[in-house]
C-alpha cells in the first residue's frame, strides 16, 4: 500500500495534469475522465511514470484507463497493496 494518502495523490494528479494542459488546478475536476480533460495516451503514460516515480513503487500505465478520473485512480492507489506492473 502507498504511503501517500488520497488527497495527496489528488493533489499531485490535479497540479502535474494542470501543468500538463497548461490550466490552473482548480480547472482540473476530481471526477472528469482523463480523456475528456484532454491527455492524451501518450501523455497518460508518461503521467503513470511520474507517478511510479512519485509513489517509489511500480504502477501500471493501463491504470489510466481502468480508473479514468483523479478520484478513482487516487482510491485505488490508496487501497491496493500493490499497483504493481503486469
Amino acid at each position: 500500500m502507498t504511503q501517500r494518502s488520497a488527497p495527496e495523490i489528488e493533489n499531485w494528479l490535479t497540479s502535474y495534469i494542470a501543468e500538463e494542459l497548461g490550466a490552473r488546478p482548480e480547472q482540473i475536476s476530481l471526477d472528469e475522465e482523463f480523456v475528456n480533460l484532454g491527455l492524451s495516451s501518450r501523455q497518460a503514460v508518461l503521467l503513470m511514470l511520474e507517478m511510479e516515480t512519485w509513489l517509489g513503487q511500480p504502477t501500471d500505465a493501463g491504470l489510466v484507463y481502468d480508473y479514468p478520473t483523479i478520484r478513482s485512480l487516487a482510491q485505488f492507489l490508496t487501497s491496493h497493496t500493490s499497483a504493481a506492473k503486469a
